[in-house]
């Protein structure tokens, strides 16, 4: 899950993993836009699956792909408020007060 250019994390996955692994062969199954709250959802939902390698904990092992898959199909985009919004772009210089 990334918010860069898949390029750009596939390199970085190498870089990562051939640290511990002598064969690579990495594979995107899918790519949704405006998820940005998969992660979190994700590293919950399938924290019985998460696979440590090393120092890195973000890799999960599935015997079974397909659900997975169809979860984060199922998952809606993420609509930014205006708050979010502000946020985002710099204008939320001070809190929000509700």
């Amino acid at each position: 899950m990334t918010r860069r250019a898949i390029a750009l994390r596939l390199l970085e996955i190498e870089r990562d993993l051939k640290k511990h692994y002598a064969a690579l062969d990495i594979k995107v199954i899918g790519t949704w836009k405006h998820r940005g709250n998969v992660e979190l959802y994700f590293k919950h939902l399938y924290k019985m699956s998460n696979y440590k390698i090393g120092k890195l904990t973000e890799y999960f092992k599935f015997k079974d792909i397909s659900s997975v898959v169809k979860d984060l199909e199922q998952m809606r985009p993420k609509k930014l408020t205006d708050e979010e919004l502000a946020i985002f772009q710099g204008a939320a210089a001070r809190p929000i007060l509700r």
